[in-house]
């Protein structure tokens, strides 16, 4: 499973870290402000689901607001793909289960605009 995905044309970028076998934080998605709005992020993060699904893996992330989205849109945004809300005393961390049957990405369909590297 890779650790970074680049979308190269807009400089949008995700970072992930092995916690366990099986298991990875998200660590950051970030998508410059210029390109925001368009759709990278979200693309981004179904190749990661994708990856995850294709190699059992459980995906967790903290939900940092950022940018100008607020709380309840990344957590929105999340939970479309499938996250599921672990809240905690300092912020919200969610997971995302293998296969995850609400997911809104087309199965086994990769985009030709993300690289990856482990």
């Amino acid at each position: 499973m890779p650790t970074c995905y680049f979308h190269k044309a807009t400089r949008s970028i995700a970072d992930l870290n092995v916690i366990d076998s099986g298991e990875y934080l998200i660590t950051r998605i970030n998508v410059p402000s210029s390109s925001r709005g368009k759709g990278i992020g979200s693309i981004i993060l179904d190749e990661i689901c994708l990856d995850a699904d294709e190699n059992g893996v459980t995906l967790k992330l903290e939900v940092i607001p950022s940018g100008g989205l607020t709380f309840h849109d990344l957590t929105r945004w999340y939970e479309r793909r499938g996250f599921k809300s672990d809240e905690r005393k300092f912020g919200m961390l969610m997971t995302r289960l293998p296969n995850a049957s609400d997911c809104n990405y087309i199965r086994g369909v990769s985009s030709p605009y993300i690289e990856r590297a482990v």
